[in-house]
């Protein structure tokens, strides 16, 4: 099946709810035209169907509105938009049908079943809205001016309900509220490019994926073959910030059948990005808050394809989100990290800490990570089957588009009424009026007082808010969604690698925990002597418990404490009826709190004859 970025719009608004190792190799320079050919892809044209669908729906939209006809000449204009509007609607319809149509018959027939049946149960839903559509159009197409009004509702009301039911995301904020912007930095290069550019290069050479960037491929459970990829054991370890082992990790990945583009697409549209830089969370963190910044979602990725026995690396590079020319609020790089101007989503990146946060008149740059897997690729239907080979594959989990809702902006004078509040706080029928319900009744009148709706405008219509625009990955892309300006090294040395199978610790955010005497001068001043000291790393530190306790300084202090201890009265205010002297003690428990079932292994277990990692 084709990557569907039309169906996932579709989905998201006519729709309410698819070994063994070898050692490293020792590779040549990539050719320039690898370089290329990444680059290339990445330039890839928009889909004409999505946005097409799009203008029409936001163009019905606005004829629901317009609902006024003080004349017979306006309801006739009224009633021929709406025939010109059906029509346009009914030709677009066959388009997407036809699309999906297609989609199903090429994942039915490369043996993928449940793609197929996701395809065929969402053509049923698609034909099914559309067919509302094109009933309430003809309704508004045969009004008088006694039911445009309602007719015209009733259109509005069913678009409004149909973009309910997605999901609303809050807004990225700074995590950091008095930070100062990083000052831009020139990161050291890397010697050579990751290896997933010359396996771009070949794929797209042997027609495993299309100009646009797209594996033409059905994913497959990782056999011994993967060692065309030379990756290491290192590539399918547990590290701190991608437990593979993990409870939480383990059921997940079962739950998405072990499958890497399943396994992509839950991260890439589950998971809101947050627009820190480093690794704050780890990976167990960043799917309970089912948030986190591109590290942390780089993490969760590879944890849950290393559970899924599929070898998986950290990239690390200097990235540009370009657009054609400048759309301010509607740019790519904006839209994606919640800013209005590419300069307001520089200073954002920057606030939280980002190296090399940039930006143009139509560009975003920033210091970036994302994830390289070791992926099975097969041909398409009607070639020669070949899965006898891997390539690696660059996954970006945290990059994702969105759409946003203008909002409606308040006069700067609005206020709550409190004394409009107090006279009215009981109704007529004896009820209290909680002071919020009375400010939510308040808001949408001063929001009816505005355009672009007027007396239609909700509650729902006031906030600037977003949300994921919804893409299925029933395959995947072989390109970043962004062009790499260069590959940085990880170790900060210019010349080394720009991949890793483990964060190395500068990368991490890290707290260090002193407990001291009081000073000998200043007893105000806790600067003495230290007593008990500890560096934890934050994502260790996130699933963690850690604990401020004392024990004796010497054996009979201990035995006095513990004798003290153990008779004081739970009930009772403590009482000590001798001195022992106690020192601190930093104690640092692993919490492991399952969220899901138990999970089984993965179908082919992950090698086992390696002992150490790289």
């Amino acid at each position: 099946m084709r990557r569907l970025p039309l169906t996932s719009l579709i989905a998201a608004v006519l729709c309410a709810g698819l070994a063994h190792a070898a050692p490293p190799k020792e590779l040549a320079p990539l050719p320039a035209e690898a370089l290329q050919a990444v680059k290339a892809a990445q330039h890839r044209a928009g889909d004409r169907l999505a946005d097409t669908l799009g203008r029409h729906l936001s163009e019905a939209r606005a004829l629901a509105r317009r609902a006024d006809a003080a004349t017979d000449d306006d309801l006739a204009t009224r009633r021929s938009e709406a025939a010109a509007k059906r029509q346009e609607m009914r030709t677009l319809r066959d388009e997407v049908l036809a699309r999906v149509d297609a989609a199903a018959q090429a994942a039915e027939g490369r043996g993928t079943g449940r793609a197929a049946g996701e395809g065929r149960e969402l053509r049923r839903q698609l034909a099914a809205r559309f067919t509302l559509l094109d009933a309430d159009l003809q309704a508004l197409e045969k009004a008088d001016r006694a039911n445009l009004g309602p007719r015209a509702r009733q259109l509005a009301d069913r678009l409004a309900a149909w973009e309910a039911a997605r999901p609303v995301a809050p807004l990225p904020q700074p995590n950091w509220k008095l930070a100062e912007p990083q000052p831009v930095t020139e990161l050291p290069a890397a010697a050579e490019p990751p290896r997933f550019v010359g396996d771009t290069l070949w794929l797209l050479r042997h027609h495993f994926a299309d100009a646009g960037g797209v594996m033409r491929v059905a994913l497959k459970s990782t056999p011994a073959e993967a060692a065309a990829c030379g990756y290491t054991a290192a590539d399918l370890a547990d590290t701190a910030e991608a437990p593979k082992s993990h409870a939480d990790i383990q059921a997940l990945a079962k739950e998405l059948d072990y499958n890497p583009a399943r396994i992509f697409e839950w991260v890439n549209q589950n998971v809101a990005f947050e627009p820190y830089f480093g690794s704050l969370k780890g990976g167990v963190s960043t799917l309970w808050a089912k948030a986190g910044g591109a590290t942390d979602q780089a993490s969760l990725l590879v944890a849950l394809l290393r559970a899924s026995n599929v070898p998986a690396r950290y990239v690390r590079g200097t990235v540009q989100v370009i657009d054609a020319s400048p759309k301010g609020a509607d740019g790519r790089g904006p839209r994606w990290v919640g800013a209005k101007t590419y300069q307001a989503a520089a200073n954002i990146l920057a606030a939280n800490g980002n190296p090399s946060a940039s930006y143009g008149t139509n560009s975003l740059g920033l210091a970036h990570v994302w994830v390289e897997a070791c992926l099975p690729y097969s041909a398409y239907r009607g070639a020669a089957v070949d899965d006898s080979g891997h390539r690696w594959v660059p996954l970006d989990p945290s990059y994702k588009d969105h759409r946003y809702q203008a909002g409606i902006p308040v006069d700067s004078g609005f206020d709550f009424d409190y004394t409009g509040w107090l006279a009215s706080r009981i109704d007529g029928q004896g009820r209290y009026r909680l002071p919020q319900e009375h400010f939510a009744d308040q808001t949408v009148a001063h929001a009816r007082t505005k355009a672009p709706n007027y007396a239609n405008n909700t509650l729902e219509d006031i906030p600037y808010k977003s949300e994921i625009k919804r893409t299925r990955f029933d395959i995947l892309p072989i390109v970043p969604p962004y062009e790499v300006v260069k590959y940085d090294s990880w170790s900060g040395v210019a010349g080394e690698s720009a991949e890793t199978a483990a964060l190395p610790d500068r990368h991490r955010y890290r707290l260090q925990v002193t407990v001291r005497n009081k000073s000998g001068t200043n007893p105000e001043n806790y600067a003495g002597n230290i007593l008990a000291q500890k560096t934890l790393n934050l994502p260790e530190l996130a699933t963690a418990r850690l604990t401020l306790a004392f024990r004796g300084a010497t054996a009979g202090d201990q035995t006095a404490y513990t004798t003290w201890l153990n008779s004081v009265d739970p009930g009772a205010a403590p009482t000590c009826s001798a001195s022992v002297n106690v020192v601190p003690v930093l104690r640092w428990t692993v919490r492991n709190r399952p969220r899901m079932p138990a999970a089984a292994p993965p179908p082919s277990a992950p090698p086992t004859m390696f002992s150490n990692s790289r």
